[in-house]
């Protein structure tokens, strides 16, 4: 007997999916390009729709790449945490924190396309406005994120919010200059980084 064909989506999802290929397409163009070189026809090629399609969706090139940050987030802060946390001790979790946010974040392609839209907000006050939203945003993600995998004896300390906000903005520099440097080196920048955040917290330096 023949299984039975698989439903038709409704024209709401195919326009959801749409949507999601050219936010996708946006953050890998970005990356790929830097911001002068993602255009409307660059990121609908790469999408795999029609040149119309775009126009449904967003109303300029700074609207498009904006949202394509604010999925970028959501798809960091979906991913689940690591087994095992409530096993570390408050050095390893910090460690272990580190380590979730250099390889979910920092050497993401979405980070570098954050970066590139960073850089072009400087000379653009349109896309600097439609950015800060997107800051804030990427600010309580992280001290979310740096709260669930640390737990709660570290981020109840007072000087939490603090001593994040200085890792973040150190993530942010190392993301800043990542094509002035070899692959190799990210190894020991991640271990200067854990260092900072221990000596912040007042803990022993790594080993």
């Amino acid at each position: 007997m023949a299984s039975a064909a698989p439903p038709r989506r409704t024209q709401a999802q195919r326009r959801a999916a749409s949507r999601i290929r050219l936010l996708d397409a946006a953050l890998e163009c970005l990356a790929d390009r830097g911001y002068a070189g993602t255009t409307f026809p660059e990121i609908v090629r790469r999408a795999g729709l029609s040149n119309g399609a775009v126009w449904r969706h967003f109303r300029s090139k700074e609207e498009l790449l904006v949202a394509a940050a604010l999925h970028s987030e959501g798809a960091v802060s979906a991913l689940p945490a690591p087994v095992g946390l409530d096993r570390l001790t408050p050095e390893e979790g910090l460690d272990s924190a580190v380590d979730y946010f250099w390889r979910n974040y920092v050497s993401s392609p979405a980070f570098q396309a954050l970066i590139e839209l960073l850089r072009a907000s400087r000379s653009d006050p349109d896309l600097a406005a439609m950015l800060s939203s997107v800051d804030q945003r990427a600010a309580e993600l992280v001290f979310a994120t740096f709260a669930r995998l640390v737990g709660p004896e570290l981020a109840a300390d007072p000087s939490f919010r603090r001593n994040v906000r200085l890792v973040g903005l150190t993530l942010y520099g190392v993301g800043l200059t990542a094509h002035l440097r070899s692959s190799a080196d990210e190894p020991r920048l991640a271990g200067e980084v854990k260092q900072m955040l221990r000596a912040l917290f007042g803990l022993p330096a790594p080993a």
